[in-house]
């Protein structure tokens, strides 16, 4: 079987697994056995090849890594453009006697954490939310 036709295949195969999966990740890997196989059919060298097809690979998975999914989610956490609770002003409702505090905000109760973890926190303090982290509210008192 000719080089070209097997790095077709292989990109056949992640092509079908990245269906599966939807991770972009087998995409990019897709994308440069693609290359191998164009660098193949144009006569290139073994050598040539498979470093072409981990350079393209590697270079897509750097700039997936670097501008995905990810970065944007990033972003989401603390702009309040994405999210319209970051700003919102909230108090503590409770501080346990393991420090764990929690906010009532829109009908529910929060797990809070303060954005300064030295500071101590205050149930008669204003705060307003200035990130969120999973399910956590990020706290930082009013006017700072």
């Amino acid at each position: 079987m000719e080089p070209w036709l097997i790095w077709l295949t292989v990109a056949g195969i992640l092509l079908i697994a990245e269906m599966m999966t939807g991770s972009f990740y087998l995409l990019l890997a897709t994308a440069g056995t693609l290359a191998a196989s164009l660098l193949a059919y144009l006569g290139a060298g073994d050598a040539t090849q498979i470093l072409t097809a981990a350079l393209a690979t590697l270079t897509g998975w750097i700039y997936l890594f670097k501008f995905g999914p990810q970065s944007k989610h990033k972003k989401f956490e603390t702009s309040k453009d994405m999210n319209m609770d970051i700003g919102a002003d909230v108090r503590i409702a409770d501080i346990a006697a393991n420090g764990n505090l929690r906010v009532n905000y829109r009908g529910s109760t929060w797990q809070a954490e303060l954005s300064d973890a030295s500071a101590a926190p205050s149930l008669d303090v204003h705060y307003i939310i200035s990130s969120i982290s999973g399910s956590t509210l990020i706290l930082t008192p009013k006017g700072q």
